[in-house]
């Protein structure tokens, strides 16, 4: 893959949005260093030795914001921060379904899913549940993607489009 000048500045851009909703410890000094170094570089192989570098950091991380595939279709800072809060929510359902015999009430019920949840199943399953409904509110223009827009979400969206119907 080709790096220039303009493509570093883009995707060390996005990381460092990525790098504001994520905790990285240690690494964070590192891969700032490299993003700052990179930046002063004009030569496309030394920008090239840099970028995979950088890669490199961050693909030992569990929620790497290095991804192969398809580029995501939401910014990355709401990406990031959806990722944050879909965490945060399997951090809360871990915590309650491990509090006294709560994993023996809450029960999957479905055609395919019946009994009950297992910790990690259940937690993942709602953390999930979250970030697709924050992804839809965020597509529905109901909520504008930052933190703070969470507390003044605008769900008068949906119901002003059901009544032209």
């Amino acid at each position: 893959m080709e790096m220039n000048q303009a493509k570093f500045e883009e995707k060390t851009e996005n990381i460092l949005v990525w790098m504001t909703e994520n905790d990285i410890g240690a690494l964070a000094p590192l891969v700032q260093g490299q993003i700052t170094y990179g930046r002063t570089l004009s030569e496309e192989s030394e920008i090239e030795k840099i970028w995979a570098a950088i890669r490199s950091m961050l693909s030992t991380l569990p929620n790497s914001p290095i991804k192969r595939g398809k580029a995501p279709t939401l910014p990355v800072g709401v990406s990031a921060l959806i990722e944050a809060l879909e965490q945060d929510a399997i951090n809360a359902h871990s915590a309650l379904i491990a509090t006294e015999s709560m994993d023996m009430l809450l029960c999957r019920l479905g055609k395919k899913s019946n009994g009950l949840w297992g910790h990690d199943e259940f937690a993942l399953a709602m953390g999930n549940r979250v970030k697709q409904s924050l992804v839809k509110r965020y597509n529905l223009g109901i909520w504008d993607g930052t933190r703070e827009g969470l507390t003044s979400q605008d769900f008068s969206v949906i119901e002003e489009a059901d009544s032209e119907e």
